[in-house]
């Protein structure tokens, strides 16, 4: 399933290309120039049916069908031999692929969802509803000190079942004012980026440790990319200079192969203006940096929101089978028994979600 971690590399890297690629003074209703997102793809040189996180195709609106030119593939959490493999198997069914670049997301431990009969789940299952993405995050870390809260609110108002509002960090106060920074943007020097892990209730929901950006290009007269080692680190440390490099060179390689299509031009000036044209592409990797982080507490608040429904889902308002059908007095079976309420504790056991 996807999450806001493995997404937010996609949207900010695509949108850096995208912008680049509709500078080029292309005439669009000859030739579209496309970053698609998700397109489910199948090689009819192999057979291999895939779906890239982007792909890149050039076609040519009445010349033929379009050709893959890049891939961009991102993943969160997975191990780097199922991806490699992926990644191996669009290389051999599409040779057409000039530039392929991989994000690679990790976390300091694989996630599981809290194990029934933990003080985290046990804390939860008390609760009638999922708490909101701001007082989960208002919550404490330490399972003492969420415990407290709850009992606390119960004790003051016993007939109520809602879960108790914490003030969240993230809510600004109205009536608070804010300081002006006198200091100029051109001489912000911004901090060392650190993502913390992301622990609520004695449960840790996130904990992304690196991320790490694969370039690979194919060479001029090589029949498929050669998919050597070429790690470069955007989180903790930015080492990008060489991938941005490498991509740099790549997106002109894809240029080129976009020039081979000159039958679909009216105007040789037009095909020199496309030739002559530099596919330039601007990074802010610092700006990636901030949406990891951001993105990570939303992949937090999904995990505990995913978990939360398929765990506990149906389970307050549960029917037995004898009252569901039973007949009523002139025979007629009964389709609105009165539900009785179940705790969640008691429930039956559900699976836990792991992503």
């Amino acid at each position: 399933m996807p999450t806001a971690a493995h997404e937010f590399c996609l949207t900010d890297f695509g949108r850096a290309v995208q912008s680049a690629l509709d500078r080029l003074p292309i005439n669009r209703s000859l030739l579209r120039i496309t970053l698609e997102s998700n397109l489910s793809l199948r090689s009819s040189r192999t057979g291999f049916s895939a779906t890239p996180d982007r792909s890149l195709f050039a076609s040519p609106v009445e010349a033929g069908p379009g050709i893959l030119l890049a891939v961009v593939e991102c993943a969160f959490s997975q191990s780097r031999e199922d991806v490699m493999k992926k990644v191996r198997a669009e290389v051999e069914g599409w040779p057409t692929i000039i530039l392929i670049i991989l994000i690679f997301v990790s976390e300091d431990r694989d996630y599981h969802s809290p194990k029934e009969g933990t003080p985290t789940w046990s804390f939860f299952s008390q609760h009638d509803a999922c708490f909101s993405e701001d007082n989960f995050f208002a919550l404490p870390r330490s399972i003492e000190a969420c415990t407290t809260i709850f009992d606390e609110s119960t004790s003051s108002d016993s007939s109520s079942t809602d879960r108790p509002e914490v003030k969240s960090p993230t809510q600004l106060d109205p009536s608070s004012s804010i300081e002006q920074d006198s200091d100029s943007e051109a001489d912000f020097e911004p901090e060392p980026m650190v993502i913390e892990p992301i622990v609520v209730a004695d449960h840790t929901w996130c904990t992304i440790k690196e991320v790490e950006f694969d370039v690979w290009i194919r060479e001029d007269g090589a029949e498929r990319i050669d998919l050597d080692d070429s790690k470069r680190h955007i989180y903790p440390r930015i080492e990008m200079e060489e991938a941005e490099r490498v991509i740099g060179k790549g997106l002109s390689a894809v240029k080129k192969e976009i020039c081979k299509l000159a039958n679909v031009f009216k105007s040789k000036s037009a095909l020199r203006r496309l030739q002559a044209a530099e596919l330039r592409v601007k990074f802010n990797w610092r700006v990636m940096q901030s949406g990891l982080k951001i993105s990570s507490r939303s992949t937090a608040w999904s995990c505990y929101e995913n978990w939360y429904f398929t765990q506990f889902r149906g389970i307050k308002h549960a029917h037995s089978d004898d009252e569901e059908y039973k007949p009523m007095d002139n025979g007629t079976p009964s389709m609105s028994p009165k539900p009785r309420d179940v705790a969640p504790r008691s429930a039956a056991r559900r699976k836990s979600v792991c992503r």
